[in-house]
């Protein structure tokens, strides 16, 4: 069981390192001691903002991207990963994170599997009940949203996406490459926003939920797809929180953001207890100030002890498994699920590789790690292999593709489904 790394603050500026650090310490110090001149200091200038982040979870140095690369591992990037509420916009989730440049230095999101072809078609038919005039989607990802909703029967004008590293052409209007919402131009004020898997990548949410409201004409509608993270939690999902999905974003906090943010719930679908489907209507504006989290501190840092718990335990099953077996061992996923076992202890020499269906990402290297990704294939009827595949809500797919391919005598376990023996 492994010894989380602990790291006090995280910058690359020394001298911003060493004044937060003093901050911190001087800060701590009022908060215990609370001397008379304290408190009447704080009352009178009410300086909440000043208050330093609420550490919860330390996870030590962590990949700071989670796709695949050809360069060597000599190019790597690692950062301290430490979740708690952070003190800028008092939201649960990580308290620091790399440059988004690092995060999202290529997209590694194709569409893969049949989860999220259903995913697709779904939400897609959820969209076309409300696309009208104009739509900008942010962040288009794969870039088949758009002419999916056309298929279900979709009714809008134009369709206008923004992303930083589109995959495609859009075939049904402007394609702006970029980031929302510095370089939507002026000129596009849409009727409705959608974006997917996104809300949860957000820096601050609040700000985006802002800035959705700002583009947005009157009375225009923001549609999104977002983690069912109830569902995550419940599983203690390792893709629950990561350098790409910062704020722990349940179900509640998110209708307290958007309401907050000036928009009213008009309908909304949960997709297989993966995503929930949600659309809000702009209403009247409120102010994103002096937000309150739905979220407590007591209630987030039990989650995070069970998180830790859980990945723990976990990895120590693992490392018996391999230990009790003979045959060649492999992680299922080149992405956060396998760099969070690693980062916990599962040790590198135990394996022979990382597999993963995604084909632009096999025969690269899972960034963080040595180890090579290889299509399933590759391994059809291998003798007593053992695959580690804590894939979260992917996990009984998986588990029935290679199901098929495995030589009998093999095994695959995963956080939710439990030892299999094939």
């Amino acid at each position: 069981m492994p010894e989380w790394e602990k790291i006090s603050v995280s910058t690359e500026n020394p001298l911003l390192n060493a004044s937060r650090i003093a901050f911190t310490e001087f800060w701590s110090l009022l908060s215990v001691h609370q001397p008379r001149w304290a408190k009447m200091f704080l009352g009178w200038t009410n300086l909440e903002f000043m208050k330093p982040d609420s550490r919860m979870a330390n996870f030590g140095l962590m990949p700071a991207y989670i796709g695949t690369v050809e360069a060597t591992a000599k190019f790597d990037k690692k950062f301290p990963m430490v979740w708690g509420r952070r003190a800028s916009d008092g939201l649960c989730g990580l308290l620091s994170w790399p440059d988004l440049s690092v995060i999202y230095q290529k997209n590694h999101n194709d569409l893969v599997g049949q989860k999220w072809s259903r995913h697709l078609l779904q939400f897609a038919s959820f969209v076309s009940e409300f696309a009208m005039g104009t739509v900008l989607e942010v962040g288009s990802g794969h870039g088949l949203l758009g002419t999916a909703v056309r298929e279900a029967g979709g009714s809008f004008d134009s369709w206008n996406v923004i992303e930083p590293n589109p995959l495609a052409a859009n075939p049904l209007g402007d394609s702006i490459v970029g980031w929302f919402p510095k370089d939507v131009p002026n000129t596009l004020k849409p009727n409705v926003v959608v974006h997917s898997h996104v809300f949860e990548h957000q820096e601050d949410p609040l700000a985006f939920a802002r800035a959705c409201w700002d583009s947005l004409n009157e009375d225009g509608l923001m549609l999104m797809s977002l983690p069912d993270m109830d569902s995550m939690e419940k599983n203690l999902d390792l893709n629950m929180l990561m350098f790409e999905h910062l704020t722990f974003l349940p179900r509640v906090e998110v209708l307290e953001i958007m309401s907050h943010s000036g928009f009213k719930l008009v309908a909304e679908s949960n997709f297989e207890h993966h995503s929930l489907f949600l659309a809000f209507q702009k209403s009247d504006f409120q102010q994103p100030n002096n937000y309150k989290s739905r979220i407590s501190d007591q209630e987030f840092a039990t989650i995070c002890e069970k998180f830790q718990g859980r990945l723990d335990d976990f990895v120590e099953s693992a490392q018996n498994l391999i230990k009790s077996g003979s045959g060649p061992v492999y992680l299922f996923g080149a992405h956060i699920f396998s760099q969070y076992l690693l980062a916990a202890g599962l040790s590198q020499e135990l394996l022979q590789g990382v597999l993963d269906n995604n084909k632009s990402k096999q025969g690269q290297r899972l960034y963080g790690t040595d180890l090579k990704v290889l299509a399933p294939e590759a391994i059809s009827g291998s003798d007593r292999c053992m695959i580690i595949m804590p894939v979260a809500s992917y996990e009984e797919e998986v588990l029935l593709q290679l199901s098929g391919i495995l030589a009998p005598g093999s095994a695959l376990l995963g956080m939710r489904t439990g030892l299999t023996h094939v």
